[in-house]
């Protein structure tokens, strides 16, 4: 197992509990402040910006599964690639998936 799927399935499962515990307490005081300057409804905020972290936690994830194939050297960039255009494809996502609901 290499260094790099470790420390992606270490990421992979801080988030996901991360995202577990803030799904399951909707507690607005996990997310930071910044973030919530302008929301009205902070629980439903805090529902979709969970789901946003275990999706990125996914792409750790996935990343990290490739990344166990390190003898293969072009599974190894396979990986780095595919945790780049997965991080910036949450990003996209993150920007049109967390809106907050009309008023």
């Amino acid at each position: 197992m290499s260094i790099y799927s470790i420390i992606m399935f270490i990421f992979s499962g801080c988030l996901f509990l991360y995202a577990f515990i803030l799904a399951l307490l909707k507690d607005v005081d996990l997310i930071p402040k910044s973030y919530m300057s302008k929301i009205s409804d902070k629980k439903y905020y805090a529902k979709q910006f969970a789901k946003l972290m275990a999706i990125l936690a996914s792409v750790f994830l996935v990343s990290g599964i490739i990344g166990l194939f390190s003898q293969i050297k072009i599974l190894m960039i396979i990986a780095v690639v595919f945790l780049i255009v997965g991080f910036i494809g949450t990003l996209i996502i993150g920007g049109k998936y967390i809106v907050p609901p009309e008023d």
